[in-house]
């Protein structure tokens, strides 16, 4: 199993974020690494997106609003941005 960059998951942020994929699908791609066994090593700030992707679909309860609103999800877009940027200094 590949390590994901940074640029597929801000892409994986992106399109949720702009509606191209679900939160459901956006949870199922993250879940891949989050609840892999063995995960393959990779950036802090890419494990710390997975974990909020992982997350991103659940809800307060059946048929209730999301745990984390749109809102947050620009922040977790805006938080790996930084984190990349760190990286790079």
């Amino acid at each position: 199993m590949h390590s994901p960059s940074f640029s597929e998951v801000e892409e994986k942020l992106s399109a949720l974020i702009a509606g191209r994929i679900t939160r459901e699908e956006a949870d199922r791609w993250a879940s891949r690494w989050v609840n892999a066994a063995d995960p393959p090593p990779m950036a802090k700030g890419v494990w710390a997106a997975l974990l909020h992707l992982a997350g991103c679909d659940l809800r307060h309860g059946a048929g209730a609003e999301y745990l984390h609103s749109a809102r947050q999800l620009d922040e977790w877009l805006s938080e790996r941005r930084a984190s990349e940027s760190e990286s790079k200094s």
